[in-house]
C-alpha cells in the first residue's frame, strides 16, 4: 500500500446500532474498491473486520477494526466499531482519531436506541457525519416516514441526498438529487442512468439548495435572487456545511448488493474533512510537566507526534499499538519518546493494519493511521513523539465501569496467571477496571455491562488459557446511627481534699451528606 498525502486521506468511523450492517458495509466497500475479490460474511465468519475468534463465535463486533483501502487514487481508513453499548469505549477511541463518521441505520428497524446513543457521541465530539440507510431491499416501504423520524430525532440539519427507486424486494437503486442522475442495480453492480419520469426531484433538491445557501452569505444572496448555483458552488457549499455540522447528508443503499457504495465513496472524499482541515490544521498539546501549551501543525514538515488510540494483545505477536500520526512522519528504527511515561523506545517495525493482517510500510506520514509492535511502556491514550520535541496530547476519555463482579480462578492452576492476564486485557480495553477489595479480599472487575464482563472472561480463556468464574461481590456491612442520640455522664471522686467532679454531655447524630 502506497503512502498518500493528507489531502487524499479520509479517516472515517463506522458506527450504529447492532445489526445495522456496519461490517457488511465494510465488505461492500472492500469489494467495490477491488481490495478483495469476493465479499465476506459475518454469518459465515469470513468478514475482514470481524477477524477475532471471539467475534466469530459471538457473531457480532467486539473490537474496533481498522480497514485501510484505496479507491480511485484516494485512501480511506475505515474504523469499524461495535454496536453493543457495552463496547462504547471502542467507539470513543475510534472517534478520537477520526475526521468524519458514517452513521449506519437499518432501514427496516429505523432509528434505534443505539442510533441515538451514537448520535450523542458525534454531537458531543462535533464530528462531521453522513447517514447511510442500509438494507433498503429488506422491507423498507415508507422512506418518507423514515426521513420524518430522522428529522424529529436529530433536527433540521438532516438533508436527504437520495430518492429510492422501488421499495422492499423491488428496490433497485436511487436518484442522486445533487448530481441529477440515477444509479440502477443490474444484478451485479450499479450503473448511472437518467432520472425516471415518475420521480420528481424538485422539492428535495430545493430543500438541499436552501441548506447549501445557508452556509455562505454570498450563496444565500444568490439563492434569494433566483440564480442557479454552479456545480463547484454546490460541492463547496455542501463540504462547508458538512464539516461545520450544519448539514448531515442522508444516502440510501444495500450493502449486500453494493448499492450506494460508490456514492458513499464519492461523498466521503468530497464532503468529509482532510486531516489538515479540522481545528484549522492545529493540534494542541502540553509540555511534559503540563505547564506549557504547545501547538503543532498537522504537517509532514513538523516534528513527529502521534496518539495511540488502540492496543491489541496478541498471544503470538505480543502488544500491537495502533496510532494516528498528528504531525511529521515515523520510520522503522526511529527512537521515539512515550511522552506520558517520559520513556524512550525504539520502533522495531511499522505497518498498516487491515483487520487482522499487517501490511508492511517504510514510513507513515501525518494524517495517516498505522501500527507498531512490542512497545514496552506505551498504552492506549499515550502520546508518542520525537524525543527532541516532546508533546503530550489530551488522553482519550473512557466511561467509568457501571457493573462490578468478583472474579475467581476456576482451578488452582489458573490462580497465578489470572491477575497478569487481566492486566494484559486492560492494556487492550481501558474501559474496564481491576481492583482489590481489601476488606473482603476479593478481586473485582468492572465493566460496561454483563455482556462486556462475559466477553472479558471468554478472552481470558481463548487468548491466555486462563479459566475464571464471575460471581456477585460480597458486601461489607457496617453499623451506623439512624437517629439522634443524647447522653449525660458524671464523674465524682472524694478521697480527701478538694475532690473531683466532672459532667459530660454528648450528642450523636447520623452523618448525612447534603
Amino acid at each position: 500500500m502506497m503512502n498518500y498525502g493528507m489531502s487524499e486521506i479520509r479517516n472515517i468511523t463506522l458506527l450504529g446500532h447492532r445489526g445495522s450492517g456496519k461490517s457488511s458495509l465494510v465488505e461492500a466497500m472492500l469489494f467495490t474498491s477491488n481490495t478483495i475479490g469476493k465479499m465476506g460474511s459475518v454469518d459465515l465468519k469470513t468478514s475482514v473486520s470481524d477477524f477475532d475468534k471471539e467475534e466469530m463465535k459471538q457473531g457480532f463486533s467486539i473490537n474496533t477494526s481498522i480497514v485501510p483501502l484505496e479507491y480511485e487514487g484516494h485512501k480511506y481508513n475505515i474504523l469499524d466499531t461495535p454496536g453493543y453499548s457495552d463496547f462504547s469505549g471502542e467507539v470513543l477511541s475510534a472517534l478520537n482519531v477520526s475526521g468524519g463518521a458514517i452513521l449506519v441505520i437499518n432501514g427496516v428497524s429505523g432509528v434505534e436506541v443505539g442510533t441515538e446513543r451514537m448520535w450523542r457521541f458525534l454531537e458531543e465530539m462535533k464530528i462531521p457525519r453522513i447517514i447511510f440507510i442500509n438494507k433498503m431491499n429488506k422491507g423498507v416501504h415508507n422512506y418518507e416516514k423514515l426521513l420524518y423520524d430522522l428529522k424529529e430525532k436529530f433536527g433540521k440539519k438532516i438533508a436527504p441526498f437520495c430518492i429510492p427507486i422501488g421499495f422492499e424486494e423491488s428496490f433497485k437503486g436511487f436518484v442522486d438529487v445533487v448530481n441529477l442522475k440515477s444509479r440502477i442495480f443490474d444484478g451485479e453492480k450499479c450503473n448511472d442512468d437518467i432520472i425516471p419520469e415518475n420521480i420528481d426531484v424538485n422539492e428535495v433538491r430545493n430543500l438541499l439548495l436552501e441548506a447549501i445557501a445557508e452556509t455562505d452569505e454570498k450563496l444565500l444572496e444568490k439563492y434569494f435572487s433566483g440564480e442557479e448555483f454552479s456545480k463547484d458552488e454546490i460541492e463547496q457549499g455542501l463540504h462547508n456545511g458538512v464539516v461545520n455540522g450544519e448539514i448531515v447528508p442522508v444516502i440510501i443503499g444495500s450493502a449486500s448488493n453494493t448499492i450506494g457504495v460508490r456514492t458513499l465513496f464519492e461523498m466521503l472524499y468530497r464532503y468529509m474533512p482532510t486531516p489538515q482541515e479540522l481545528n484549522d490544521g492545529i493540534k494542541t498539546g502540553y509540555s511534559l510537566d503540563g505547564t506549557k501549551k504547545i501547538e503543532r501543525k498537522v504537517s509532514e514538515d513538523e516534528p513527529f507526534s502521534a496518539i495511540i488510540f488502540k492496543t491489541i494483545v496478541d498471544p503470538y505477536l505480543g502488544k500491537i499499538s495502533l496510532f494516528k500520526v498528528n504531525s511529521g512522519k515515523i520510520q522503522k528504527d526511529d527512537e521515539i519518546l512515550v511522552a506520558n511515561k517520559n520513556e524512550r523506545e525504539k520502533i522495531s517495525n511499522i505497518s498498516f493494519f487491515r483487520g487482522g493482517r499487517q501490511i508492511t510500510s517504510k514510513e507513515i506520514k501525518a494524517g495517516d493511521i498505522g501500527a507498531t509492535t512490542k512497545l514496552i511502556f506505551a498504552q492506549t491514550g499515550d502520546t508518542i513523539c520525537d524525543k527532541d520535541f516532546p508533546i503530550i496530547y489530551k488522553t482519550i476519555f473512557f466511561q467509568k465501569p457501571c457493573l462490578y463482579m468478583s472474579i475467581l480462578p476456576k482451578e488452582k492452576i489458573d490462580d497465578d496467571k489470572l491477575s497478569t492476564s487481566l492486566q494484559k486485557l486492560l492494556d487492550e480495553d481501558p474501559s474496564f477496571s481491576i481492583s482489590r477489595n481489601f476488606e473482603t479480599k476479593e478481586l473485582l472487575i468492572g465493566g460496561q455491562g454483563e455482556k462486556h464482563l462475559q466477553i472479558l472472561l471468554n478472552k481470558l480463556e481463548n487468548k491466555f488459557g486462563v479459566h475464571g468464574i464471575l460471581k456477585d461481590p460480597e458486601i461489607s456491612y457496617r453499623e451506623t446511627l439512624k437517629e439522634i442520640v443524647e447522653a449525660q455522664g458524671k464523674h465524682k471522686k472524694q478521697s480527701g481534699g478538694a475532690g473531683q467532679f466532672g459532667e459530660v454531655f454528648i450528642k450523636f447524630e447520623p452523618n448525612i451528606e447534603e
